[in-house]
This record gives structure tokens, sequence and C-alpha cells, in this order.
């Protein structure tokens, strides 16, 4: 027979943080390195990328208008996301129509 075990609110989430931190552990040492041809691009990699300051960057995060993911608290986007993004809406930014 299986034994139950109770937990509070508050010891879940803190064993479920733990997992999920030790499970990112073994994930980021695989994140691509910053080698040229990098696919995975941080803030501030970003910001030289696009040519805009990485406060600006951090802006269009919190605003949900860059696509961006956060992994143990670090914010990395892939660079393919940007570029789409570029694509489809970079005139936004810019104040041009992309009403096409």
């Amino acid at each position: 027979m299986d034994n139950i075990i109770v937990l509070t609110e508050s010891q879940l989430r803190e064993l479920v943080t733990q997992s999920v931190d030790a499970a990112m552990q073994r994930y980021i040492p695989l994140l691509p390195s910053s080698a040229p041809g990098k696919e995975t691009l941080s803030v501030e990699e970003t910001s030289e990328y696009l040519r805009i300051s990485e406060s600006t960057v951090r802006k269009m995060i919190r605003e949900k208008k860059l696509p961006f993911n956060r992994i143990r608290g670090q914010l990395f986007a892939q660079k393919r996301e940007i570029d789409a993004w570029i694509r489809d809406g970079r005139a936004a930014l810019d104040g041009g129509d992309t009403s096409a």
C-alpha cells in the first residue's frame, strides 16, 4: 500500500521549485555558447543584435513585445524567433504601418 504524504502549499511550492531547478541545471549547459552563429541570445546580445539599449529590450520583454523565455531566472531569446519578430513586426516598433 502506498503512503500518503501531506504537504502545505508552501512546502509543495518549494518542492516544485527545487525539482525544476534540478532539471534546469541539467538543461542550461546544453544551451549554445556565445560562439558566432549562436542561436540563443541573452538580453545583452539581443540588444546588440537589434541595436537598441538593454533597458529597451527589458521593457519590451516586460510588455511581451519580444519573444523571450525565462530559464532559472535568466532571460533568453531564440535568434530565429527574433528574426521572425523583425520580419513580422519591426515596422510597428519603428512607427511604420504593418497592415500591408
